[in-house]
Formats: C-alpha cells, structure tokens, sequence
C-alpha cells in the first residue's frame, strides 16, 4: 500500500488535470470545411454579339504599324464557352475566327483562316470595353483589338 503522502500527491494531480482538461475543452460545434482558396471563376459576363472598335497591327515589316483599323468583333457564347469571328479590313486587317473561353475577366482561345496557320488570342473584359491581342503560330503579337460595345 503506497504511502499516505503519495496518495495524496496522486489526488492533487488527478483534481489538476480535470481542472484543466474542462477548462480547455471547446463546446462549440466543429466547423464547415473552408472552400478552396481559388475557385475557378465564374463568367464575368456575356459577350454575345457585336463589338466594335480599332485594331492596330504589330507588324512593322509587313505592314504600316502607324495604321488604325475600323474593327469588329462579333462573338456567342454558351456558359465560359466563347465562339465568334475578329474583323479588321484593311492592309494586313484580320478576319479570323475565334474559339476560347472566358474565366472571370480573361479571354483566351484560338485563332484561324483560310491560308493561315492559325494561332491563338487572349484579352481582357473591363466593364464595357475588351482588349484582344493576337498571336500567330510562332507566338508574335501581331496586333491589339480595342473593342466595345
């Protein structure tokens, strides 16, 4: 049989880690499970329709880079899926057409036409004005669409 003092040690212990277990529990209910910190984003909104503005050509080979051209854009759109055709005419216009999508306010997609490699486009929506710079196969931004509605 242990001594009296041991057992009373024994008693204290015990009497300070009841304390202090119920004094640290947490009665409240286990929380959500957070949502993940970068969601995909959601479609910032339609671009159906006509667009029409300016473009300018990056070419300064080819082309008169100082030259702006009357443009249109003319695009439908399914949820993110974005389809459509990019206009410019004039020397070294465009007319290509367009397959991407659209995330938050990023446009991004491919480019085509006839005799034409293909490549890609990608632009930004700010309220009602959207900047579209395209790219042919070899990554060279061959000019910028300024474009509203």
């Amino acid at each position: 049989m242990p001594a009296p003092h041991i057992r009373i040690r024994f008693l204290w212990a015990l009497v300070a880690i009841v304390a202090f277990g119920s004094a640290c529990s947490d009665s409240n209910p286990p929380t959500a499970a957070m949502p993940p910190s970068n969601p995909t984003p959601a479609p910032a909104g339609d671009l159906s329709g006509t667009w029409t503005g300016t473009y300018k050509t990056n070419d300064i080979i080819d082309c008169d880079a100082n030259q702006v051209l009357v443009a249109t854009a003319t695009f439908q759109q399914n949820g993110s899926q974005v389809s459509g055709m990019l206009t410019a005419n004039g020397p070294c216009g465009l007319g290509y057409t367009f397959g991407g999508t659209l995330q938050g306010n990023s446009l991004a997609g491919g480019i085509a036409a006839p005799g034409f490699g293909g490549g890609t486009a990608s632009g930004t929506l700010s309220g009602g004005n959207l900047t579209i710079n395209v790219f042919n196969m070899y990554e060279f931004n061959m000019g910028q669409l300024q474009l509203h509605r």
